[in-house]
């Protein structure tokens, strides 16, 4: 290898494997903190295994509920939105839309993720859809539509490990401390920097540590805040 693809690769996996992760993280740590009903749902699955036993690899995959949370995460906020690109082989014309032979198609995955004709009610967030028992989370996983790591061969080779990664932090975290949205604080909007969709000046305070968790009704996104990402995602 030459020392300029040295200098690329290491890029790369300072990009793929610290920044991505970190800021689906902070997303879910933000959604957590937002709908308690959520959270206390993940902190009783957490207990649950916990008394079974240790939060290791095995234990951590065996999490179901927490498995829905990583991946509505991921369709809700997917943190890499200009990373799919496929150049076209020949040329080609799809639902009346001419690409020509040797051009480039990228593909927005917060776009396929938040569409009303992929997912029920895309906008809402919910774990739930991606339980055994919901028949959307087979139906949408098999058909393209939910797709935070690519999709093909050539999909992220550290997806495995992010999603160790991911997992293992929010038990611990949860398992710790309550998340909160501290008062006054706005709703998330997401900023692209081009590649990465972080949040923009979103906190939540952790509170050592669930003794008894009070749960009022759920939270839901009101349909201005809808409207705020919405308007957010189309410029990107």
């Amino acid at each position: 290898m030459t020392k300029k693809e040295v200098i690329e690769n290491c890029f790369a996996f300072l990009l793929a494997g610290y920044e991505t992760t970190s800021t689906a993280m902070t997303y879910c740590s933000y959604l957590l903190a937002k709908y308690p009903e959520i959270q206390k749902k993940l902190w009783q699955e957490i207990k649950l295994v916990k008394n079974e036993g240790t939060l290791d690899y095995d234990s951590i995959h065996s999490m179901k509920y927490l498995d829905a949370v990583y991946k509505e995460t991921l369709r809700y906020y997917p943190p890499v939105i200009h990373f799919i690109s496929r150049t076209c082989l020949s040329d080609i014309t799809i639902r009346g839309q001419f690409y020509p032979k040797g051009c480039s198609v990228t593909v927005q995955g917060n776009t396929i993720h938040r569409s009303e004709s992929n997912w029920d009610h895309p906008d809402i967030f919910d774990p739930d859809r991606f339980l055994a028992e919901n028949t959307e989370a087979t139906e949408k996983s098999t058909n393209l539509k939910w797709i935070p790591f690519g999709v093909g061969p050539r999909f992220c080779v550290g997806m495995r490990f992010a999603e160790m990664e991911f997992k293992m932090t929010i038990a611990k975290l949860i398992d710790k401390f309550e998340l909160r949205i501290p008062m006054g604080e706005m709703d998330l909007i997401p900023d692209c920097n081009g590649v990465i969709m972080r949040p923009k000046d979103a906190r939540a305070e952790p509170i050592l540590i669930f003794s008894s968790i009070k749960v009022g009704p759920p939270i839901r996104p009101t349909s201005e805040n809808h409207n705020a990402q919405h308007e957010t995602y189309k410029k990107y």
